[in-house]
């Protein structure tokens, strides 16, 4: 794997777990509403997780 990959990478697994555990802390879904806020709070969370990576890999790039 390229080390440009990495982050890229990181942040895909930071988005899908803060997926999974916003969807099991809010497993009883009553809305369709309920559902893609619960997505947009897991996508959120995961970004803001994947942000804060950057900084320890963008050394090798500069």
């Amino acid at each position: 794997m390229q080390d440009k990959c990495i982050p890229v990478c990181l942040g895909v697994i930071d988005i899908v777990l803060s997926l999974l555990w916003v969807l099991v802390g809010s497993i009883p879904f009553e809305t369709a509403n309920a559902i893609l806020e619960t997505v947009f709070t897991a996508i959120t969370q995961g970004v803001l997780a994947a942000g804060l990576r950057p900084p320890f890999f963008c050394y090798r790039y500069l």
